[in-house]
């Protein structure tokens, strides 16, 4: 397991900014996540969460750019790291 401390990179003026302590579990596949968990690609740096597992596939939500909830359809052998804060 991995540790990382995050910290916001921006933030209005007059907001508190707080940093996070995040764990990463090694990389298992999407399938092995419950609805709701959070996760990082396990071959890059996109960020997303387990939406409902169907039958052969997996629909996440995928964090964009501009911090953007995007929904889609994975296969569940997608490599992935559970995030735990």
């Amino acid at each position: 397991m991995s540790t990382y401390h995050l910290a916001g990179d921006y933030a209005p003026p007059g907001q508190l900014t707080l940093g996070l302590q995040i764990e990463l579990d090694p990389a298992g596949p999407l399938s092995s996540l419950d609805p709701g968990d959070r996760f990082l690609l396990a071959a890059g740096d996109i960020e997303g969460k387990m939406v409902n597992r169907g039958s052969g596939s997996v629909t996440v939500a995928v964090r964009g750019a501009d911090d953007r909830w995007t929904r889609t359809t994975w296969s569940p052998n997608t490599q992935v790291r559970r995030m735990r804060g």
